[in-house]
């Protein structure tokens, strides 16, 4: 049912790019695209280490934005992706001013990313 009504969004609205941040997004995405002609883009916000065929499959010509280096390195070296389809945009955070603004309750680096969780007082 989901590529179904996809399917006719696609059509009845010429759509010529398709962006998705999921890849099951970008799956569903990749089978459009055999019938209609759009550029595909996917946004990939973190590292993961399963579904290894489907997310090769899901990314297939399509260009990829990954957040971060980290990022980039998980879908070059474990998902074996072009390294030449893969555009990296750092998230932005300044960690100076985050410290100076705020009483900091926990924070880490995980998979890149800067995760941080305010203690409310």
């Amino acid at each position: 049912e989901v590529l179904t009504i996809l399917s006719s969004v696609v059509k009845n609205e010429n759509i010529t790019i398709v962006h998705s941040n999921h890849r099951m997004a970008a799956f569903y995405a990749q089978l459009l695209s055999i019938k209609y002609d759009f550029r595909k883009v996917t946004t990939v916000h973190g590292i993961f280490s399963d579904k290894k065929q489907l997310t090769r499959l899901a990314y297939l010509k399509t260009n990829v934005i990954a957040c971060g280096d980290v990022v980039k390195k998980n879908l070059v070296e474990d998902y074996k992706l072009s390294e030449n389809n893969i555009v990296v945009i750092h998230n932005a955070i300044r960690l100076k001013e985050l410290f100076e603004s705020y009483s900091v309750g926990f924070a880490s680096v995980q998979r890149g990313t800067f995760f941080y969780n305010r203690r409310w007082s």
